[in-house]
């Protein structure tokens, strides 16, 4: 026992990996915006960047005044990272596209480092050096690089996890709240907690559980960001619901979703415009529809692990993505690490090593395939 305890700590990734895996992926991303003679910064910062980075400056919006309608507003973006954005600025005297990277950068390592740990707690065998790689190099990866919140929320949802794992659950529900003020999904998180507590209910009665006032405190924590956020919105402008209400300037609601999807399923094999040479015409209904198949897949493949928590947030971020829309879910996919955890258990159980490595090495080359549309500005990146 001790000789196989002593065999899976030694194949354990170091702290030093891990920056090197993260150092060699930025420096990448740097060199193919050399290649392509652009600003790293400014091609990084890009759409969401900007909108965190007004508000770093200057608050929330009292109404809409962007876009070519006039009807956006800078409601839609929870307050967590803006105000971290702010502080580091006010604390490094850096622009804020810098201090927005390094942030983002910093949070992505503590995912990182915490994801490890959760799964290592969760799994019985960890593919330590594919996930350190997928997490920095695999698709989508630049949003965990530039001025985004995804970063953010990997962080603060992974250390929930673990301390909610370890029964620590007032540090679980402190950290949800945090996770509830930077993303709407972190309010899976809190129901999550709910129907694992629901599950267990023959191990200790819920009536013993709540007798424990860590517990119940974490609990009635854990919605408290977004409860403020509400408050916030309230009384700044008059609608504590704006940061849903808004969503309508970016085509996200019911009623745009469902002709949506119409016409997803009706061009399902169409990717001839994703390779246009104009980037801002760059889109393909059949692009997302690979989006669809792959989170339901992941969704699915979560739920049959029995794992109560991972698969109640899954259903429900699976669920609200596509309420929002197709175009949607490539960021909601990729911004909620329970799909994450997904897709690596399923690495673990049917590919080798060396397949393993392979798939490293493709991730990479479509990352980069992603990353030089992103510079380009291309729609379907939006």
């Amino acid at each position: 026992m001790k000789k196989d305890h002593a065999k899976n700590t030694s194949l354990q990734v170091s702290t030093s990996y891990i920056l090197g895996v993260i150092v060699f992926s930025r420096l990448c991303f740097w060199g193919l915006a050399q290649i392509k003679g652009m600003p790293f910064l400014d091609s990084m910062c890009r759409w969401d960047c900007g909108w965190y980075n007004q508000i770093a400056t200057y608050g929330y919006d009292l109404e809409p005044h962007h876009n070519f309608k006039q009807d956006a507003a800078n409601w839609a973006f929870f307050p967590l990272f803006p105000i971290l954005l702010a502080i580091a600025h006010k604390l490094t005297m850096l622009p804020y596209k810098i201090a927005g990277l390094l942030l983002t950068n910093l949070c992505m390592f503590f995912a990182i480092k915490l994801s490890l740990k959760y799964l290592r707690q969760t799994r019985p065998k960890v593919a330590e050096h594919f996930w350190v790689w997928f997490c920095t190099t695999g698709p989508y990866a630049f949003y965990f690089t530039n001025g985004y919140s995804e970063a953010l929320f990997w962080f603060l949802g992974c250390a929930a996890l673990v301390f909610w794992n370890q029964k620590k659950y007032f540090q679980a529900g402190a950290l949800t709240a945090l996770l509830c003020a930077t993303r709407l999904f972190g309010l899976f998180w809190s129901i999550a907690y709910v129907t694992d507590l629901w599950k267990r209910r023959n191990e200790i009665s819920l009536i013993k559980r709540l007798g424990n006032p860590s517990l119940v405190l974490g609990l009635c924590l854990s919605p408290l960001g977004l409860i403020l956020f509400i408050f916030y919105l309230y009384f700044h402008m008059g609608d504590g619901l704006a940061f849903s209400h808004i969503q309508i300037a970016w085509g996200r609601s019911i009623d745009t979703a469902i002709p949506e999807w119409l016409l997803a399923l009706k061009e399902w094999n169409d990717f001839s415009f994703l390779f246009s040479e104009i980037p801002k015409s760059r889109y393909s209904h059949a692009y997302f529809n690979l989006f669809i198949i792959l989170g339901l897949i992941l969704t699915i493949f979560c739920c049959t692990q029995k794992r109560i928590l991972e698969s109640t947030i899954a259903c429900l971020s699976f669920l609200t993505a596509l309420l929002a829309g197709v175009m949607s879910l490539p960021r909601f996919l990729v911004g909620t690490p329970i799909f994450a955890f997904a897709l690596h258990d399923m690495v673990v159980r049917y590919f080798s090593k060396n397949v393993q490595a392979f798939l490293i090495g493709f991730f990479f080359l479509i990352n980069l395939w992603l990353l030089n549309n992103w510079y380009d500005v291309a729609f379907f990146l939006v």
